[in-house]
Parts: structure tokens; sequence; C-alpha cells
């Protein structure tokens, strides 16, 4: 791939790629582009969290970094669109505030040789069929235009449901308007998730964590956390005869996770994938899931996402094995196990005060959908 060198680098060199015909951007609702050229590297500042790429370098695997910085070390691509840049009316013209290619960026850091950059200058523009969405402030436009770009011009598959649901709760937090189901699905069809994911579940797991986050059960109030720490559960499983931190044994598979909101499609996996495993050796399967937050809210949140989690990655496991067999054979001749017919317990450690079964302890979680525990 030709490359220009840092010390030849002007736009002249990048002529082709900067041509408009190639912005990513060009079918973007919210912006237009103003100008591109090669701008001092000093200029350029960070927009922040960049949320379709994760926050700081979570997402970004240590291998992929160290590839890229082998990539730029030599100079720009001449195919490789600029930095974007949103232009503010309150910014001046040595602040360069880009939206998008923070680890590009990154990298370029840690290069000496590149003073310079390319960069691609935008304005905001009305869109008189996008509503309110044309009334959030440029931060929010931008979260919004990042991960819009990442699933039409980058890696669409590199754009994951969290980073979604993130982006959203952020604008909707700075904007300091509570989400409704319809306000939810004009912010996500902006950024581009039909595209992502289509027809697919993802979408309405998606959507209701998002409004998850926004509504606090009202028997929440009032009441504190325990046993939080790790201590404190390492403690409790020392103490226990019915639960293990990992154990397999001839006829049960008992296991103890903490689950965390933000990666609970990953937990959800993982059990769902030790569900199987215990099930092909007919085994049963025993999980006990821990909060790591102090935080009543948090802990609740952790396990709605977990349940939900649950229940999309079964499904998504059910369409995939079973898709070739539907060819085959008739459908309703295919028994098809419900996520509530494997020989599988999951229960929530008791964290919140003054909840726990009848009899004291961990509460065990029902697998059918739509129950709350």
């Amino acid at each position: 791939m030709h490359r220009v060198a840092w010390k030849n680098l002007t736009k002249e060199s990048l002529n082709f790629i900067m041509d408009p015909i190639n912005d990513p951007y060009k079918n973007f609702p919210f912006l237009e582009l103003k100008e591109t050229n090669i701008y001092p590297k000093k200029y350029f500042i960070s927009g922040g969290v960049n949320y379709a790429r994760g926050e700081h370098s979570v997402g970004a695997d240590d291998q992929k970094l160290l590839s890229l910085e082998q990539l730029l070390k030599p100079g720009w691509s001449v195919v490789s669109w600029p930095i974007p840049i949103l232009e503010s009316s309150t910014s001046s013209c040595d602040q360069l505030k880009f939206f998008d290619r923070r680890h590009t960026f990154n990298v370029c850091g840690k290069i000496p040789e590149a003073t310079h950059l390319p960069g691609a200058i935008y304005t905001r523009k009305y869109d008189s069929n996008k509503g309110w969405l044309n009334d959030l402030d440029d931060d929010c436009i931008s979260i919004i235009a990042s991960i819009w770009g990442n699933i039409y011009s980058g890696q669409a598959a590199d754009t994951k449901a969290q980073h979604f649901v993130t982006g959203c709760e952020k604008i909707f937090k700075v904007s300091e308007i509570h989400p409704t189901k319809d306000l939810v699905m004009d912010l996500l069809n902006a950024m581009g998730v039909k595209s992502r994911y289509g027809t697919n579940p993802v979408i309405k797991s998606i959507c209701t964590k998002i409004l998850d986050s926004f509504n606090t059960p009202s028997d929440l109030t009032g009441k504190t956390s325990y046993c939080t720490g790790k201590e404190d559960l390492n403690q409790y499983l020392k103490e226990s005869n019915y639960y293990h931190e990992n154990s397999n044994t001839y006829d049960l598979i008992s296991q103890t996770k903490t689950i965390d909101s933000n990666f609970s499609d990953t937990y959800a996996y993982r059990i769902i994938q030790t569900a199987i495993e215990a099930h092909n050796n007919k085994k049963s399967y025993r999980v006990l899931c821990a909060s790591n937050s102090s935080q009543v809210k948090k802990i609740s949140k952790d396990r709605a996402y977990l349940k939900e989690s649950l229940h999309y990655i079964w499904d998504s496991f059910s369409n995939i094995i079973l898709e070739d067999v539907y060819k085959l054979i008739r459908p309703e001749a295919v028994s098809v196990k419900s996520l509530a017919d494997l020989n599988m317990e999951i229960w929530f450690k008791d964290q919140i005060s003054g909840e726990f079964e009848e009899n004291g302890g961990p509460i065990r979680v029902s697998l059918i959908k739509n129950n709350l525990y």
C-alpha cells in the first residue's frame, strides 16, 4: 500500500483520497464537509471518549495498536481518509477537535516525524426529517457520528452492542432528556443500528438496556448493599456447602462468577457455553453470580442485563445450530429446548438489604422470559 512519507505530506500528495467523493460522512445527515487539508499535529485535540471504539484503550488490542504503529511509521496511506474534525463556534482556529480515529492520532503522537496530519473539517447541518436530534449539541452529534462512521466506513463488526448503549446513555444524560422507547430508537437509528444488526433481536436488547439504566426500581429506595467485596464473597463460599468457586465433579459443574452490566453478553456466553458442556456430559450446572459494585442500583442493573443477555445469547445459539437442520427436515419436527429446559441453576448472591430466598441466602433466577427472578 503506497504511503506518503511524513516529510513529504501535502494536500496535493493526498489529492486522490481527499476528493469529496470519498467522504465517508457524505450520507450522514448532521454533518457536511467544509474542507480537507494538512494541519499541525499540535492543533488536534481529542473529543474525549470514542464511543464507537470503547473508552480510553479498552477494546484496543495491544497487538492491533502495535500493528497500527508499524503501518503509520513510514507515512500516511494514500487511501486513508483524513482525521474527521467538527468545527465549533466556540473553538479557535488552532483547536481541531476530532471525533474519530483516536487510536490513529495517539499512535501518530509517538512518531516524531509526524509533525502534521491530514484533517477533514465538518460543520453542522440541519435535517428536517430528524426532529429533536437536530437540537443535540456538538459533542452529542460527534458521538453519533463516530459510531455511524465505524459502521459505514470501518469494520462494522467492531461496533458492539455496548458501544450503542454507552453512547446513548451519555447523550441522554448530558442533554437532560429522559428517554422513551421512541426516543431511544430515533437515536439508535441515527447511529446506524439497523445496518449493524438488521432485524436481529439484539436491537431490542440494546433498547431495553438503555431504558433500564434510567429507571431505578422504586423498591430499591433506601436499600443498602452488603457482601460486595471479593474477600466477603470468598468467605461466604468457604462457609457454603452448596456453592463453589470452581468445581467439576462426575455429575455437577459448580462455579461463581462476578458480573458487570458492561460485559453482560460475555458473561452470558460463558455461562451458556458451560451449560451446554454440562448437558453434553450429562451433568448439572450451578452458577452463583455476584456483582462487584457496592451501589444498589448497579447491582440491580448487573442482574437485569445478565438475564437479558442470557436469553439473547441462547436465542442466537439456537438459530445458528438449527439453521442447517431446518433446511433438511420439517421445522415442526424439531423439538427446541428453551433456556429454562437446560439442567442449570443460576443464582444471584443476595447483596441488597431485605432480599433473600425464604430460607435466607441467594435468589434462584427464573429462566422463563419476563420473570423478575
